[in-house]
């Protein structure tokens, strides 16, 4: 998902002929890093809600 919200952030800024912005593959621990940066979004449940979003996700879910 947050690939997904991220490759939609640069539509407009890169075209075709050049790319002006560009990130480095979201890892396995991007969650933790994310909530780590962001203190005042943590909760006692992040771990088991982070399983929950895996199991239940898929492509035409996260197009809706």
């Amino acid at each position: 998902m947050a690939e997904v919200i991220r490759t939609r952030c640069v539509i407009g800024i890169n075209d075709a002929s050049i790319t002006y912005v560009s990130w480095d593959a979201i890892g396995e621990q991007w969650v933790k890093r994310f909530m780590n940066r962001h203190p005042e979004l943590k909760c006692l449940i992040a771990e088991q809600i982070e399983a929950a979003w895996i199991q239940e996700t898929s492509c035409p879910v996260l197009e809706k």
